[in-house]
């Protein structure tokens, strides 16, 4: 699985880069929130990657920090909400905006995407309520809790709740997956 890359913009287009890694061109779907900075074409560009396999395709999307790509893939998760449709909902929110709109249950901004109508804004609404997504303080939407960090922990023995207990004491300043892990594993062996 790929999960990052980091080379140069060879070109940009409306809604995709190519990143030339070793004289291999790979071009990758990006949301229109995260294209506005994106550097100029000749320029080093890092991007975490979600790598979606369908029947028809294998498309990466990419993203600049690690916020961005787990709300994507909570995204995907949901039934009806395939990652076009997600790419389009990030395209007209930035993830902080987007986060903000699902805690409001702001129906009319979530449903203000194209291909998203009233049943599926209440579908994602539902889908999010009390989700480790959206932070405990229901004020600082730019954290997640991302859902390798609940697996890694599960496969280490760990309970829902005190998973649950662990994500919500994180410090903000965690924002990569092997940063979140070991501080759950501190706050559960209680240091």
């Amino acid at each position: 699985m790929i999960a990052s890359l980091n080379g140069y913009m060879a070109a940009k287009s409306a809604a995709s880069v190519v990143l030339e890694i070793n004289g291999i061109g790979y071009e990758v779907a990006i949301p229109l929130t995260v294209m506005d900075k994106l550097p100029t074409i000749g320029e080093k560009v890092f991007l975490l990657i979600e790598f979606v396999v369908r029947e028809e395709s294998q498309t990466l999307y990419g993203f600049l920090d690690e916020t961005t790509r787990a709300l994507f893939r909570r995204l995907i998760k949901i039934s009806g909400i395939g990652a076009k449709t997600a790419l389009a909902m990030m395209s007209t929110m930035t993830a902080k905006e987007l986060l903000s709109a699902l805690a409001n249950e702001d129906h009319a901004r979530l449903s203000g995407t194209p291909g998203i109508g009233k049943k599926t804004a209440e579908r994602l609404i539902i889908e999010f309520r009390g989700n480790a997504l959206l932070s405990s303080s229901g004020a600082d939407f730019g954290v997640i809790r991302d859902d390798d960090v609940e697996q890694a922990l599960t496969s280490l023995g760990y309970k829902k709740a005190e998973i649950k207990r662990a994500l919500t004491a994180m410090p903000p300043d965690a924002t990569d997956t092997a940063v979140k892990v070991r501080a759950a594993l501190r706050f559960l062996a209680g240091k």
